[in-house]
């Protein structure tokens, strides 16, 4: 009997997750080229990419002439491309390599350097390219 109370909630935990995923978008490929398409099938952003990641957090990496950017599930350009490679978001933070050198971003598209010593002598991430 003690079961049953926990496999309900591991029910509605995973009844809850897939309705809070219904609106996500999954990558299609099509042609060769990367495009998006909603839980119902519809393309809501044409296979037009040259490479493309899973939305993560919102925002997806699309490759387009040789520079990854990041769109919106709109398909509208949130960071322009200006990456060799480019990671998914987590926590707010996608990895990007820059002239062959790896940084971070945040969804505004500021770059920061991917770890510094802090004062304290720890390990800090992230530090602005800006902050000298």
């Amino acid at each position: 009997m003690k079961k049953a109370p926990f496999l309900l909630c591991a029910f509605l935990f995973l009844t809850l997750v897939t309705l809070a995923r219904q609106d996500t978008l999954h990558k299609i490929i099509r042609n060769y080229k990367v495009g998006y398409i909603n839980t119902a099938g519809q393309i809501t952003i044409p296979t037009i990419y040259h490479e493309g990641n899973e939305f993560s957090e919102g925002l997806a990496a699309v490759r387009e002439n040789g520079l990854y950017g990041y769109i919106d599930t709109k398909g509208q350009y949130v960071i322009p491309p200006a990456f060799e490679e480019a990671g998914e978001f987590q926590h707010g933070m996608a990895r990007v390599i820059i002239d062959v050198h790896v940084f971070v971003i945040d969804p505004t598209g500021s770059v920061y350097s991917p770890l510094y010593t802090g004062s304290s002598g720890l390990s800090v991430l992230p530090k602005p390219l800006s902050a000298t």
